[in-house]
């Protein structure tokens, strides 16, 4: 996604805290959050990130259909696969 030029990274979080502190800062348009790093644990936040900032999509990146499907009991707004293309993030259902 970085070498993608129609997507500007606006910043990294490590954690929920520093996530809230740049959707604060900064209130993207989409959040794309690495799901397979974190497990439930991500999921949980990214959760919490959704309920402060509700116009913003979030899109999370699962390693395998357990994550995929507590992403979808989230209410996560897209859910890929990892190693889905940038491509693949712009034909994501609206």
């Amino acid at each position: 996604m970085r070498a993608d030029n129609r997507i500007a990274l606006v910043g990294e979080a490590e954690d929920v805290t520093s996530g809230l502190q740049l959707l604060a800062e900064s209130v993207p348009a989409l959040v794309v959050l690495n799901v397979s790093e974190g497990g439930a644990t991500a999921l949980v936040g990214l959760c919490e990130l959704k309920t402060h900032y509700p116009q913003v999509r979030f899109v999370a990146l699962v390693r395998d259909h357990a994550q995929e499907q507590q992403a979808h009991v989230a209410d996560i707004d897209a859910v890929r696969a990892n190693g889905f293309t940038s491509e693949m993030l712009f034909r994501s259902p609206r």
